[in-house]
């Protein structure tokens, strides 16, 4: 028997987006339910036998009522499907939570305290699961953890950190190892994991379905996990409405700045939320021209061409004159003397590198007010 598995975690639903402007946080926001939609839509048409959501469904501080009743609502239209939430840290199941507090369809259910065991009628399978009280858990909840029945297929619903120690659920190996668990169904790892095992346990971080800042960038998504007597399969299924992208372009032998902006736009890929740092070494008119809330207003004006938001950082350094240097009294005088004598008789590779040591070397003196 082949059991096909919706595993999703971390979706963070009304994040405030802090890092983009007012407006486009609010677009991001409505995006975000939008592709929520979408997956559970994709979930209902794949035939699986479950959906696990583990933990952070919901951004807690901000998170509105009409959001819990609209997803209680889309997870109902699972039904038959089961539907198992772990809460996390951002979404703990307390006394006010909507967890607890809010009407919820009767495929869906919610672990709540200490570590549950849930039977699939019809199917031998068995899903275990454990979710947050509160926002810190130093104690691993699987330390000793052991499934009742290995006979059947065991899964685990649970938010919490792949560590020997954390905060947040520390989740040691040795322990999913000693579980007898088939599949540990993780949350709490924003970016998708890959399948990994322990022993015989398989498991997996889906990572979350729409990135909510530039540490977050690439596609994102959730799995759909196959496990028979073969072994197990995961799919990943990317599904955001746009990816934070973050590129670095080398401005040293650059022309003019219209180039450069010629280079940002076509970094941005289509929808995206780009951040670009600006790297190299540019003589101090050309640094003076980086005109950047130009820049960055010209760039998203042009958000009808494709690109959603721009933030531009500049971490260029000004080119220095090797000439000059060398009527520097003291250190810099000396060391700037020194590797000019090396320019002269070196090649083009080398020049690069003798520059670049000059450079760096100039700026350690001057710090360091030698």
């Amino acid at each position: 028997m082949a059991l096909k598995i919706a595993h999703m975690a971390d979706i963070h639903l009304d994040s405030e987006f802090l890092g983009l402007p007012p407006r486009l946080s609010s677009i991001r926001r409505g995006e975000m339910m939008m592709t929520f939609d979408r997956a559970i839509d994709t979930v209902k048409a794949e035939g699986v036998d479950m959906l696990i959501i583990s933990g952070d469904l919901f951004d807690d501080q901000s998170v509105l009522r009409s959001t819990v009743k609209h997803v209680a609502s889309k997870l109902g239209e699972l039904y038959p499907v089961r539907v198992f939430i772990a809460p996390g840290n951002h979404d703990p199941y307390t006394r006010e939570s909507y967890y607890r507090v809010s009407d919820w369809p009767e495929n869906v259910h919610i672990f709540s305290h200490g570590i549950e065991r849930f039977d699939l009628m019809g199917l031998d399978v068995s899903v275990y699961g454990w979710g947050f009280n509160e926002s810190y858990a130093k104690e691993p909840a699987l330390e000793g953890f052991k499934v009742e029945d290995g006979s059947r297929i065991n899964i685990m619903a649970i938010h919490g950190d792949v560590a020997q120690e954390s905060v947040y659920n520390p989740i040691r190996s040795r322990d999913l190892e000693s579980s007898g668990l088939d599949y540990a169904a993780l949350g709490h790892i924003h970016t998708y994991s890959g399948l990994r095992r322990a022993g015989k346990t398989w498991w997996c971080y889906p990572g979350n379905i729409e990135g909510r800042d530039f540490s977050e960038c690439g596609p994102r998504g959730f799995v759909i996990c196959t496990l028979d007597e073969k072994g197990c399969d995961v799919d990943f299924r990317p599904i955001c409405a746009r990816e934070y992208v973050v590129v670095e372009i080398d401005v040293t032998d650059m022309p003019d700045v219209q180039e450069l902006m010629r280079q940002v736009k076509r970094a941005g890929k289509k929808s995206a939320i780009l951040r670009v740092y600006l790297k190299g070494c540019v003589e101090q008119q050309y640094k003076d021209g980086l005109n950047i809330p130009f820049m960055v207003d010209q760039l998203t004006d042009r958000v009808k061409d494709g690109l959603f938001y721009v933030d531009i950082v500049d971490e260029t350094d000004v080119d220095i004159d090797p000439s000059a240097l060398e009527k520097e009294p003291g250190i810099k005088g000396l060391y700037a003397r020194k590797l000019n004598e090396m320019l002269s008789s070196a090649g083009e590779d080398e020049k690069k590198v003798i520059k670049e040591a000059l450079r760096l070397g100039i700026k350690a003196l001057e710090g360091s007010g030698l």
